[in-house]
């Protein structure tokens, strides 16, 4: 329900406004960026980025904390908007603007995440080999970091490009490979992308069994996540 979500969060705002709470602020305000960006309301969401970042020039040395948090939040979220206006080189600008933010602090997390972001928007421009390359290096600073959802985002993406080519070896390789990570990944879509892909590969291989069970995996966490919304 967004519209009852928007109100909870649009009162939440109003109230860390009220006590000051600069940290509650930033973080009412990506909530909405996230929201309005599931709703592909982009209008919205670039004026909560506006907002961000006219918070982030009114910080000072002694807020480094919600400078090295927030910044790559608005950069981010000023990428989401172009990548949903179909503005894939303003898009690419931002992300490579947030990943050299987490470069230049080497935290490994906020890299993975970087080049991930990058390697998909390289898939969208067809340059393939720029994404695949991205797409591992985005698995290796995932993996120093624990982040395991990465690490199965990147593989299930390297297999959907090798199945884009007709590989299909590599592509169930990857997709394997992805599903050991299922067990240690903490969001609900990413696990419902990794079987509802599984299920499509099976059934290319008509290999209905597997197919099936993959495609019933799939729609429980659809049910999970429809259930978590309510």
């Amino acid at each position: 329900n967004y519209a009852e979500s928007l109100k909870h969060l649009l009162q939440n705002l109003d109230l860390a406004e009220q006590n000051k709470d600069t940290l509650l602020i930033f973080q009412n305000i990506k909530d909405l960026m996230k929201a309005y960006n599931k709703m592909s309301d982009y209008k919205q969401e670039l004026l909560y980025a506006q907002k961000t970042k006219a918070l982030l020039a009114q910080l000072t040395v002694k807020d480094s904390v919600l400078t090295f948090q927030f910044v790559p939040t608005y950069l981010n979220h000023m990428a989401k908007v172009y990548l949903g206006l179909g503005n894939n080189d303003s898009a690419l600008f931002y992300y490579r603007k947030a990943n050299a933010h987490f470069q230049t602090r080497r935290y490994a997390q906020g890299i993975a995440v970087g080049l991930f972001n990058l390697a998909e928007i390289f898939a969208k421009m067809n340059n393939i080999d720029s994404s695949f390359t991205l797409f591992k290096k985005s698995i290796l600073y995932a993996e120093a970091s624990s982040w395991f959802d990465i690490v199965c985002d990147s593989k299930l993406n390297i297999a959907m490009l090798y199945r884009k080519m007709g590989l299909k070896d590599s592509a169930f390789s990857y997709a394997r490979q992805a599903l050991f990570e299922i067990q240690s990944m903490t969001e609900p879509d990413n696990v419902m992308t990794a079987y509802s892909f599984l299920a499509e590969l099976y059934q290319e291989q008509q290999q209905f069994d597997s197919a099936y069970k993959y495609l019933h995996l799939t729609l429980v966490m659809k049910d999970i996540l429809q259930n978590l919304s309510n």
